[in-house]
């Protein structure tokens, strides 16, 4: 039995019925959402989202990893209290411009392990 779910945001055309996901999927789902929200996009709740968005822009460089990285914990630990960062790491594509992120973190509830992986294409030189 599943302790976490949620409704999943992938939609088909074939069925019009909602599909449910459930622990470390909804999850994943939630880091997706909080990552990619800018702040100020949820009424009531300025405050909710990451900058990661404004980041995209700068130099790709150690800066910039830090940046991303500390946007990253600050709002997975305001946001997203079912778990505990272990790790974030960051593979430099630099000829694709693209960071490819990988969050390792523990389900604090179930006492297991979760990745979320994500590529970020960066937009600046």
């Amino acid at each position: 039995m599943a302790y976490f779910s949620d409704f999943s945001f992938e939609f088909s055309q074939e069925s019009a019925d909602l599909k449910i996901v459930e622990d470390e999927t909804s999850i994943n789902q939630s880091i997706k959402n909080i990552l990619f929200t800018i702040p100020g996009e949820v009424f009531f709740d300025p405050l909710f989202g990451s900058n990661i968005s404004k980041l995209l822009f700068e130099k790709m460089d150690i800066v910039t990893e830090s940046l991303l990285q500390n946007e990253i914990y600050y709002a997975l630990e305001n946001f997203e209290p079912r778990i505990e960062i272990t790790s974030i790491t960051f593979d430099a594509e630099h000829d694709n411009l693209t960071y490819i992120v990988d969050i390792e973190y523990l389900i604090l509830k179930l006492n297991t392990t979760g990745t979320f992986s994500v590529s970020l294409q960066m937009q600046g030189v």
